[in-house]
């Protein structure tokens, strides 16, 4: 086998399909973690378009998950490339703990991608674990420790490190499938589950929705596919905003539907970079901006998102006080 692969994004599939065209890979097996209907039929449009051979899509289900990666793992126990879609996601960690290969090949999912260099070969985590979460993986000798050296695979400049060999993402497949696109003059919001994940508090997110409100009395909400339906629908009934289901991640709709929004709004989501990337390399056809959020909860630290925000300033988008 040449190679086998995890995903669990949309963002990492993408960039899946960058990496397999630009190195010329047909040999693979493609496994794919989804976590309810809604994202299964996503990756199954995804999948259709790419013309990617899903070979397993399969639901994350806490234990069942690691039992079909274990058994997987018997069947592969050695590849010549394994490629996983997210760093610091465990079951992605528990195949690279079971299947030896030639070469590691991590793929972008994003902002935390800028973190590797300060996890990686270490035991530190993003985000707490739970007494009982470590005691039922030590119990099934669930081993999800960070790889001490990788090949990573990404569109970001400015990750460095001894332990990371980096492999430039040109997004060449992606930016071929642009054609004569159409600007429309409406402003666009993406979304971001902050307070699904008690990052911010609702009320204060919505603060930032209603400033923003204030200014483009039009304005189209794109929810991360992490928001929860009933915040949607709060948005969309008491703050009066447009709600686009895209089916998709944001980047390939706009190729599809041939068109770009005059303005994008979002906060520390990587889709401002990437659209930056694939629409802004040659001429600034849509202006890209970061909201700055002021205050967080203390779920995460604080130095995880300046450094996020660090990223955007270096990617030289707009950051905006609202």
């Amino acid at each position: 086998m040449k190679c086998i692969s995890i995903v669990s994004s949309p963002l990492q599939l993408l960039n899946f399909k960058e990496y397999i065209n630009n190195f010329h890979i047909n040999d693979y097996f493609l496994i794919i973690l989804v976590y309810n209907q809604e994202e299964y039929n996503q990756f199954k449009k995804l999948v259709g378009f790419y013309k990617l051979n899903s070979n397993l899509i399969f639901k994350g289900k806490k234990i069942l998950q690691y039992y079909k990666l274990y058994k997987l793992s018997k069947k592969y126990s050695y590849v010549d490339e394994l490629i996983i879609g997210n760093f610091f996601t465990d079951p992605h960690l528990y195949l690279v703990n079971k299947i030896n290969c030639r070469k590691l090949i991590v793929l972008d999912d994003g902002m935390s991608s800028t973190l590797i260099p300060e996890y990686i070969g270490t035991q530190k985590r993003i985000l707490k674990s739970s007494f009982l979460r470590n005691c039922i993986f030590k119990i099934f000798s669930i081993d999800v420790s960070y790889p001490k050296y990788i090949n990573l695979f990404t569109f970001f400049n400015n990750i460095t490190s001894k332990k990371i060999n980096v492999i430039s993402n040109n997004l060449f497949f992606t930016k071929n499938l642009i054609s004569d696109i159409e600007l429309k003059d409406e402003v666009f919001l993406i979304g971001q589950p902050f307070v699904e994940i008690n990052l911010i508090k609702k009320q204060d997110y919505f603060n930032y929705l209603k400033k923003l409100k204030r200014n483009f009395k039009n304005i189209t909400y794109i929810p991360s596919r992490k928001e929860l339906r009933n915040k949607i629908d709060e948005i969309e009934n008491s703050l009066e905003y447009k709600i686009l289901y895209p089916g998709i991640n944001i980047e390939l709709f706009f190729i599809i539907e041939n068109f770009l929004p005059k303005k994008i709004f979002s906060f520390t989501s990587t889709s401002l970079i990437l659209l930056d990337l694939i629409f802004n390399s040659k001429e600034n056809l849509t202006d890209i901006n970061s909201i700055i959020l002021e205050s967080t909860e203390k779920r995460f630290s604080s130095s995880i998102i300046s450094s996020y925000y660090d990223t955007i300033k270096k990617c030289n988008l707009k950051m905006v006080k609202i």
